[in-house]
């Protein structure tokens, strides 16, 4: 027993030793460790990249990247996908499906590139590495060295995220906007300066505007701040200026694609057109007996027809997507109440 015990502390002492060695290392060369974390993560991303290469049916490139060719083509902002909105014939395809910031920088991306999605995938690796630099940057701002480097190489490793790159989408970009904009949030928090409250604000309503669900992090970030501040006794001045700094450059930055809904699909839609309609597809489930599964596209599609046969009589087939959003919601909601214990247990679930 003692040869054991005696063999596990000098196993301890070794992990210990090499443990402390390599916390030494890292504050010596983190430069050098950060280079070879992209290293590995440009390998890594390489080799999905060769062994999943980009097509059009790569996750949601036929929706991204189909809006922004059409905007290269001189369509204008539109996109028909009859399975999410099935009344997207010629002259109704005006669309808000998707964020505007993605559309117009892969947009850019297909011109200079004559439309490679190749060049829209070295984008999202270009985007992919971005982040890694941000969360760096970020973990440095609020800890030290050690934590950055280990921050930077898990995300590095973050399969989930390392799949998006050979598809066209707004995830990476959102997830890097975000990162800039919490940065500079941290930042901001030692330095007080306006200027680095609006950068703050200017990334998180960047990030909004490549994915709306991002909303939620400025709303919370704000009322952080509130409560930050009042605890530490501050005027009330002091305690709301970083918070309305950051609400209105992040009001700024996306008050044009608000306006644009308002004028071409009659409402001021904030983030996308899919909403009403990813909610009606996953509340769909709640009406069968296998509830707890989750609803593809192919079911969604089957969903939808069932509600257009339901609801053909209060249906023009003119309706645009912004008004069948609604539709999408009301229904939803409608389900909702209907199977209150259903959905609650397949929330808890998901």
């Amino acid at each position: 027993m003692t040869r054991y015990k005696q063999t596990g502390q000098s196993l301890k002492q070794r992990g210990a030793y090499w443990i402390t060695r390599a916390g030494e290392i890292m504050d010596r060369y983190p430069i050098h460790i950060l280079g070879v974390i992209v290293l590995f993560g440009l390998l890594l991303s390489t080799t999905i990249i060769l062994a999943d290469p980009p097509s059009m049916e790569s996750g949601s490139t036929d929706s991204w990247w189909v809006i922004s060719l059409n905007l290269i083509h001189g369509q204008g902002y539109s996109l028909c996908i009859p399975r999410y909105f099935p009344f997207c014939e010629i002259g109704n395809q005006t669309t808000a499906a998707r964020e505007p910031v993605p559309v117009l920088l892969f947009a850019l991306v297909a011109k200079l590139s004559n439309e490679s999605l190749w060049a829209a995938t070295a984008f999202e690796l270009l985007i992919y590495l971005s982040v890694l630099i941000c969360v760096y940057l970020l973990t440095l701002e609020w800890a030290n060295r050690r934590a950055a480097l280990i921050a930077a190489f898990l995300w590095t490793i973050y399969l989930p995220a390392v799949d998006l790159i050979p598809q066209v989408s707004g995830d990476l970009l959102g997830a890097f906007f975000v990162t800039f904009g919490m940065l500079f949030v941290l930042r901001s928090r030692k330095t007080n300066r306006i200027k680095d409250w609006v950068i703050a604000g200017a990334g998180l309503g960047l990030g909004v505007l490549s994915r709306s669900a991002i909303l939620t992090i400025p709303a919370i970030l704000m009322g952080g701040l509130i409560v930050e501040r009042w605890r530490q006794g501050r005027n009330l001045l002091d305690i709301v200026k970083s918070s309305l700094i950051l609400f209105g450059m992040a009001s700024l930055i996306m008050l044009p694609w608000i306006v644009r809904n308002q004028i071409s699909l009659g409402r001021p839609l904030l983030g996308s057109s899919l909403v009403g309609y990813n909610i009606f597809r996953q509340s769909y489930a709640l009406t069968t007996d296998n509830y707890l599964h989750f609803i593809d596209g192919v079911d969604g599609a089957e969903a939808v027809q069932e509600l257009l046969i339901e609801r053909k009589k209060d249906l023009s087939g003119m309706e645009n997507e912004a008004q069948m959003d609604v539709i999408y919601k009301a229904e939803a909601i409608k389900i909702i109440r209907s199977h209150p214990f259903k959905y609650m247990l397949s929330s808890s679930v998901f």
